[in-house]
């Protein structure tokens, strides 16, 4: 499993967004480095995903997490969510391979921020499964100063076309991992706010 917070590490109190958190293997890391005066904030669209979610949240008594059975995308309003099967990249993009679909609440990132009243957001993970073009192009508002996205070329999301978006608005890209296997993410950036 990919350690998302290997690069940039997480410190007791930062505010830290987890958008497609899945099944929450890196929101309960998260929340415990974040620490009571922290805040996690875990965005995941599917519903078998976020049971599971929940369950940790329950489990753990993760007091400084917040959960939302929402995607993330470029303006509020909903969207056809295909479903991938259990933990396996479900995402608002069409495709032929997945089992399914269901209409998913979409919140953006502005009306995420707005709504929750952030004093500031440290850190962002996004693995939003080909949607990250769609998730930055929201992101006007109280952007993260460090963030870490899966960029799901092989879904068709256009790499070049993400750089600029982060070029854009004003983020310096410091490295790019491949992950090698057993490791589920395959294309990390890592990227800060300067």
């Amino acid at each position: 499993m990919t350690k998302w917070f290997d690069y940039f590490p997480i410190k007791p109190g930062e505010v830290v967004v987890d958008l497609g958190a899945c099944v929450g293997s890196a929101m309960l890391p998260f929340a415990r480095k974040t620490g009571k005066q922290g805040l996690v904030i875990a965005l995941e669209p599917d519903i078998i995903n976020f049971k599971v979610i929940h369950g940790l949240i329950i489990k753990y008594q993760l007091t400084n997490t917040i959960a939302f059975l929402a995607g993330i995308g470029k303006k509020t309003g909903r969207a056809q969510l295909s479903i991938g099967g259990w933990n396996a990249h479900s995402t608002i993009l069409k495709g032929g391979r997945f089992h399914g679909s269901r209409v998913v609440p979409i919140i953006s990132w502005d009306d995420l921020v707005d709504s929750l009243a952030l004093p500031r957001v440290d850190m962002a993970k996004i693995n939003v499964e080909g949607a990250e073009i769609e998730c930055l192009e929201g992101m006007t508002k109280m952007l993260p100063t460090r963030l870490m996205i899966d960029d799901h070329y092989r879904f068709g999301t256009d790499s070049k076309h993400l750089e600029q978006l982060l070029f854009d608005k004003g983020y310096t890209i410091l490295e790019r991992r491949d992950g090698q296997p057993p490791e589920l993410v395959k294309n990390l950036i890592y990227a800060r706010r300067t």
